[in-house]
């Protein structure tokens, strides 16, 4: 499965690329503004457990068709689990005395 098409209120972009490689190109409609993706990327990322490497895919085919995705847009799926996960733990950690 792969994304072809991002749509978001008041723009549309395709998607270049096939499979679950991060290789592809995601390209605006020309004369609306460039707008910063990554508030539509990270969701993608953290929703999900899948992993795409090297082309191959550890998990559910929608959920790593959205991590290629969020890759194609320069956002790391993997690493940023864990640096959320890091950051929570430290929010949620009890105080020791």
């Amino acid at each position: 499965m792969t994304a072809v098409e991002l749509v978001i209120p008041g723009q549309r972009y395709t998607i270049s690329g096939g499979g679950y490689s991060t290789d592809g190109k995601i390209s605006r409609v020309g004369g609306k503004p460039n707008i910063d993706l990554e508030p539509y990327f990270l969701p993608m990322a953290l929703a999900s457990d899948a992993v795409a490497r090297d082309g191959d895919l550890v998990g559910d085919p929608t959920e790593g068709a959205l991590v290629v995705l969020a890759g194609k847009g320069d956002i790391d799926a993997v690493t940023t689990r864990e640096r959320i996960r890091v950051w929570l733990n430290c929010r949620l950690t009890p105080p020791t005395s």
